[in-house]
């Protein structure tokens, strides 16, 4: 039996595609750091405020990137324009562009599996290690809700002009896929960071959205920097939440109550049935 959850041992599809856009010069086959400092990156899953977080980051003096640089589409586009011919040169572009002092840092969103990614095409070994700074949502409704909104209306951020005509439709059901989802990648972010024993640091949306100067200065310290100083200008990021995301929450809250109770009127077999394993041990739902 596998101890790795086996959606962890497979390559993303961000990996497969630049696997193929770079398919023998995915690797970087070097035996010593090329770079003086660590690779920095965010972890995020959709509607964590990563975006957010990314746009103070970078503002800071001696801070550039943190933007979603990982995506295949952005890699390719890049390396095309830039006649970038290997993975890792993708890296030595960047890092000349953007970091000519030895201590800038150049920062990348990544996902779980984007971590992976760089690990398998050894990227990290251009470093002098990695480091984590893992955003999250503590109102995993919240963020959701706010996730199954964008789905529909295709604007992402307060700067995109939405892509749908009609407004967006009320789906239980999609937002809990959805806080399923934002869970598990959570889950799996800590997860994976743990097994590579990569320095790992974990915010909120919350607590920035509260008191941004807080979590900056906490990031600083994390990556060794004096950040204590700073303080935020007015972000150029609107916040998206309004009344319909507060409606749709008072909703699906309301529904999920109802069926969480009635459940527990199930009586004690069924409900063993429902959540046992196969070897009785009540682990998940799966046979």
């Amino acid at each position: 039996m596998m101890a790795l959850p086996p959606i962890m041992a497979a390559s993303g599809n961000h990996e497969t595609a630049i696997r193929e856009f770079f398919p023998e010069t995915f690797t970087y086959e070097g035996t010593e750091p090329e770079f003086g400092g660590p690779l920095v990156l965010l972890g995020f899953f959709n509607r964590s405020g990563s975006t957010l977080l990314g746009e103070y980051l970078k503002g800071l003096r001696g801070f550039s990137g943190f933007a979603e640089h990982l995506n295949h589409p952005v890699v390719r586009n890049v390396s095309e324009k830039q006649g970038i011919e290997s993975f890792p040169d993708y890296f030595r572009a960047a890092q000349a562009r953007y970091s000519p002092k030895p201590k800038h840092i150049h920062g990348f969103k990544a996902s779980w599996d984007q971590l992976l990614m760089l690990k398998r095409a050894r990227i990290d070994k251009m470093y002098q290690g990695v480091k984590m700074v893992h955003i999250v949502r503590g109102d995993v409704v919240g963020q959701a809700i706010s996730l199954v909104i964008a789905n529909q209306t295709l604007q992402w951020t307060s700067r995109q002009t939405p892509q749908a005509t009609a407004d967006p439709v009320f789906n239980a059901g999609r937002i809990a896929r959805a806080v399923q989802a934002c869970l598990e990648e959570e889950i799996r972010m800590r997860l994976v960071t743990e097994l590579l024993e990569v320095p790992y640091m974990r915010v909120t949306y919350e607590g920035l959205d509260n008191s941004p100067a807080t979590v900056i200065a906490r990031i600083g310290r994390f990556l060794g920097r004096n950040l204590s100083t700073w303080s935020p200008s007015e972000p150029r990021l609107e916040r998206q939440a309004n009344e319909l995301n507060a409606e749709w929450r008072e909703r699906y809250m309301a529904m999920a109550k109802d069926e969480l109770l009635a459940s527990l009127d199930v009586g004690l077999d069924p409900l063993l049935t429902t959540i046992s394993d196969s070897d009785g041990h009540g682990l998940s739902g799966d046979p």
